[in-house]
């Protein structure tokens, strides 16, 4: 209040109004800050930023693969970069602090278990109105995997390695009154090689970055796109899961999820996709913000590895198969040997020759289906047990012999470690039928049972149940015969018999 010509008049102080615009400009910082750590968290990258000399480290979302830093920290280097690697490390960022350029590196660190990984780190410069050096706003990329792979497979990711150098992206436009406290935002965008979109429930606003547009084949804003546009570009196969994912979000779950798109030029790209719902204090959903990143060629990566590895296990079984046809072969020379000798023709010395030939060859036709078959894990057994009948049949010359063979086999797949037992175990027990239970001239049946059962009960006969059963599934085998039968002054469970032993031992793995 002043007095003037003896009345008392009111002046209005410039300081209320300057007030009002801190707090309005405070607010906007706070929002800003909100909406930056929001995306550090749908991004899959980590985050972090740095003083302009890079003497302190003032914030690190490490995403669990480093130690995060959420005080200033002037001990980062010693923390994350190995002694070896940081004099290299530092004439980098030496060389951009003094060029005010854009630092990029791939280096060794320390992760949050202790051990070394590496990481692709990328950072830019935020300049002041001087165009000094405020801060520097940085990206991670875990890459461990990758130099893991390029250490094995050098001249095949030669090509990745420079795609994934080569990427870019673009600074997303700020499009509302908040673009300069908004900056620090679109900079983070930019640096973590990926597009970026927002939905605002509000207004029905659908954004963009320009990265969106090119990892969908397009030109930057070359059309004004909303959620159908979107769905549009989604492969056939994977719109339902994907329009799913998103109307989960809605009760709050976060969307992470990888599908395809069919780009403007015809072409099919794989893409990752994170969002995240933003809720107002009465906790309804207001807006949602998401990154999508273009993985092909990260997927084209894990497909040659698999390739290479799938190729290098049936090379294993294609020498193992090799080496047990070699022994079986030795096997049959030393029996020939025995037989041909003067002072040796005992037939209990020749059988077990045999004997032993037919388990190893057993064993090697396991080798040679999981060779030959499109499955490297898991053979079809009754395919295989077909073929190993057939065998022994033709190695025990009964084509003259009035028995027969009646196989009942569900298709059922087994891995290596439950099929070659119980390989052996049908070649003794059939083996054990053509020797024993039929005499000379007798007519007989052999007969083999393989079946899915739903309870555990065991049968007479043979019960296996795989790694692969589920729920109360068990794989049941039966092997029998209608000839003459064990004699019951035959303990088959103490038996000297080398197969019963055999037979039992397996049984009890």
């Amino acid at each position: 209040m002043t007095k003037k010509e003896g009345k008392w008049e009111r002046i209005e102080s410039s300081c209320q109004k300057n007030n009002s615009e801190c707090k309005q400009v405070e607010e906007a910082l706070s929002m800003s800050e909100e909406r930056f750590r929001t995306l550090v968290t749908a991004s899959s990258e980590m985050v972090y930023r740095v003083n302009p000399d890079w003497s302190e480290m003032r914030y690190l979302y490490g995403r669990g693969f480093l130690v995060n830093t959420e005080s200033p920290n002037r001990n980062w280097l010693q923390e994350y970069v190995p002694p070896e690697d940081q004099p290299y490390v530092m004439a980098v960022i030496s060389e951009a602090i003094r060029t005010k350029s854009t630092y990029e590196l791939e280096h060794r660190v320390r992760l949050a278990d202790g051990s070394l990984g590496w990481i692709f780190s990328r950072a830019v410069p935020m300049l002041d109105v001087y165009g000094e050096i405020v801060e520097w706003l940085g990206t991670a990329s875990d890459i461990t995997k990758r130099k893991k792979v390029e250490a094995e497979l050098n001249d095949t990711l030669d090509n990745l390695d420079k795609l994934v150098k080569e990427r870019t992206i673009e600074l997303q436009k700020a499009y509302d009154s908040l673009k300069k406290s908004e900056k620090s935002l679109a900079e983070a965008q930019e640096i973590a090689h990926l597009g970026n979109w927002e939905l605002d429930f509000i207004s029905n606003e659908f954004h963009w970055s320009d990265e969106m547009y090119r990892i969908f084949g397009l030109k930057p804003q070359e059309l004004k796109v909303n959620y159908d546009i979107f769905l549009s570009y989604v492969h056939p196969d994977d719109r339902d899961r994907v329009d799913n994912a998103a109307k989960e979000g809605l009760n709050g779950k976060p969307a992470d999820v990888n599908f395809r798109i069919i780009i403007a030029n015809g072409k099919e790209r794989i893409v990752h996709a994170k969002s995240e719902i933003v809720f107002d204090e009465k906790k309804n959903p207001v807006r949602v913000i998401g990154t999508t990143q273009d993985i092909t060629e990260h997927k084209k990566t894990e497909e040659a590895l698999a390739k290479v590895e799938q190729t290098r296990i049936r090379e294993i079984h294609h020498r193992i198969k090799n080496n047990l046809q070699v022994i079986s072969s030795l096997l049959d020379l030393q029996s020939e040997t025995f037989f041909n000798r003067e002072t040796c023709k005992t037939p209990e010395v020749v059988e077990a020759f045999k004997e032993s030939q037919d388990r190893v060859a057993s064993m090697a036709l396991i080798h040679e289906e999981l060779y030959k078959g499109d499955n490297i894990d898991t053979l079809d057994f009754a395919d295989y047990l077909n073929k190993l009948t057939e065998d022994l049949f033709s190695s025990y010359n009964l084509g003259n012999k009035s028995i027969g063979l009646k196989l009942n086999l569900d298709q059922i797949y087994l891995g290596m470690d439950t099929a070659v037992p119980l390989g052996i175990i049908v070649n003794e027990l059939v083996t054990n039928s053509f020797k024993h239970a039929f005499p000379v001239g007798r007519k007989g049946e052999i007969k083999i049972n393989l079946h899915k059962s739903e309870t555990s009960t065991r049968v007479n006969g043979i019960s296996s149940q795989d790694e692969g059963c589920k729920d109360n599934f068990n794989y049941i085998l039966e092997v029998s015969d209608n000839g003459k039968g064990v004699s019951e002054e035959i303990d088959t469970k103490s038996s000297n018999s080398l197969g019963f032993q055999l037979v039992n031992f397996l049984l009890n793995k």
